[in-house]
């Protein structure tokens, strides 16, 4: 009986881990290819269609910035699951580096987009999953 009762617990949990993930992709936006990857065959919604976009204000300076490599992985973190937390960290870190390089940084913007395909003409489109703006960063340190 107890070996029985063992021998349970690992699918019991996997069906709780699998449950959990697939709240969570419904929920918020995690992609069900992360957080256990029990939706990964069911969607197209992954890592290659979805992508952060960040923007950089200072004194004399509006633009767009590409994600450095030093901080892909931080920002591909942000792409599978676009938390307040994620992108403020990101947005602090991106900062920190305009900073070291000598620009000026007032405020940084970050989104976070998914491609999505229309059903019947199967036209790309973007939607925003989340943004996050950060405001005179550093400031405060």
């Amino acid at each position: 009986m107890r070996t029985r009762a063992l021998a349970a617990i690992p699918p019991a949990l996997l069906a709780v881990v699998a449950c959990v993930q697939i709240g969570l992709a419904r929920l918020t936006p995690l992609t069900p290819w992360k957080g256990g990857g029990f939706g990964m065959f069911a969607t197209i919604d992954g890592a290659s269609n979805r992508r952060t976009q960040v923007l950089v204000t200072g004194p004399e300076r509006s633009q767009e910035l590409d994600v450095p490599p030093s901080l892909a992985d931080a920002a591909a973190a942000c792409e599978a699951f676009p938390t307040g937390r994620c992108l403020d960290d990101l947005a602090r870190r991106l900062a920190d580096r305009e900073r070291r390089h000598g620009r000026p940084v007032s405020t940084i913007r970050i989104q976070v987009w998914r491609t999505e395909f229309a059903p019947v003409t199967l036209e790309p489109r973007r939607r925003m999953l989340a943004e996050h703006l950060l405001t005179e960063p550093g400031a405060d340190r």
